[in-house]
């Protein structure tokens, strides 16, 4: 989607959380999003097998800044704990998540 079509700060962040859910679905994930104002995580997805990863999705236009995601946003201690995964859709329809998924039978790491 152009950028010029997607008007305000509010509108990206809607427009990037539904773009996240529809390409994790395509991906096999069941989605919910998050309705908590003010939790560490937009969208919680579910494999077939039961293993749930949680997103803080992000929307952002490069405009001659760098291209590295950390650049943008770095996880919260919170979100660090949660390992919450960092989903960015940026102006040109790329997508990046950090920490990468496997699939959707990604399994938790072992301890």
């Amino acid at each position: 989607m152009p950028e010029s079509q997607i008007l305000g700060k509010q509108e990206r962040g809607a427009w990037a959380e539904v773009f996240a859910a529809q390409w994790l679905i395509e991906r096999g994930y069941y989605v919910s999003r998050n309705i908590a104002h003010a939790a560490p995580f937009d969208l919680v997805a579910t494999s077939q097998s039961g293993h749930v990863v949680l997103f803080d999705v992000k929307y952002v236009s490069y405009k001659g800044r760098r291209r590295d995601v950390t650049t943008y946003r770095v996880l919260s201690p919170l979100q660090k704990v949660m390992k919450v995964h960092l989903f960015v859709i940026d102006n040109e329809g790329l997508v990046s998540v950090d920490p990468p998924l496997n699939g959707p039978e990604e399994e938790p790491e072992s301890k």
